[in-house]
């Protein structure tokens, strides 16, 4: 069985050194990750690609996504895997909206929660 090719554009991306440059770059102007801040090169685009996709990643394994490990975002075969089963469930989703735009919730149709715990006083009306 042939091993999977990990590209080491993929393993700079996901490190913690440049994935903290990406965080500190988006939030602050004054830092940059490369020296040249325009015309950017096609690795560096790529770079730029992967290093975005990854931030992503790791922002949703810290929000707990269910199916996300951090061995899947260390292993370039299981992170496309991933990737792909996350883009086909989306488009499912997406048709099952199209299809169907009634089978959402609407706010109508939810029934209203009363707050016991609230110290508010409130009033009841009724037909007398």
């Amino acid at each position: 069985m042939n091993k999977y090719f990990s590209d080491p554009l993929r393993k700079l991306a996901r490190s913690v050194k440049y994935q903290n440059l990406y965080a500190r770059a988006t939030d602050l102007s004054c830092v940059h990750i490369f020296d040249n801040t325009s015309n950017f090169s096609k690795v560096q685009f790529e770079f730029l690609y992967w290093i975005a996709l990854y931030n992503r990643l790791y922002q949703d394994l810290a929000m707990g996504e269910k199916y996300l490990a951090e061995e899947v975002i260390d292993n370039d075969l299981l992170c496309d895997c991933y990737l792909i089963w996350e883009q086909r469930i989306k488009r499912k989703e997406e048709l099952e909206k199209l299809k169907n735009p009634n089978s959402t919730k609407s706010a109508s149709n939810t029934k209203k929660q009363i707050d016991h715990s609230s110290t508010i006083p409130s009033v009841v009306f009724s037909k007398g």
